[in-house]
């Protein structure tokens, strides 16, 4: 089962077209901070690592991948909701690092076990 995180800001690249223009999505899980650039979530949704969702006006509106004519994947809102209220989101300007040593933090999208370091 993915784990669920709430998407609550948006880095984006403006010189872009709009479906390439968001280039990381984070917010705040707990106590901690993550980041996530889009090819990295793309393959944890496809993965089912993890569910990615924001919330509008008290709803909840889960992130699905978009496709171009070309085949180029993206992040949009499910149920055909589209793209423009996740560029919505507000803007992050600094890079928020998260520790890839911690449990909780995948270092395989295709789910492959870690060694031990005990």
């Amino acid at each position: 089962m993915p784990i669920s995180l709430q998407v609550k800001w948006i880095k984006t690249a403006e010189q872009r077209p709009p479906h390439q223009r968001i280039t990381h999505i984070g917010g705040r899980s707990g106590q901690i901070d993550w980041e996530h650039a889009v090819p990295l979530a793309i393959e944890y949704v496809m993965n089912h690592i993890f569910y990615y969702y924001i919330a509008i006006d008290g709803s909840l509106f889960g992130l699905e991948i978009g496709r171009m004519a070309n085949g180029d994947k993206y992040l949009q809102l499910a149920a055909g909701n589209g793209l423009e209220p996740l560029l919505s989101l507000p803007l992050k300007s600094k890079t928020v690092s998260i520790n890839p040593a911690h449990p909780a933090y995948p270092q395989n999208p295709a789910g492959a076990s870690r060694a031990s370091t005990a």
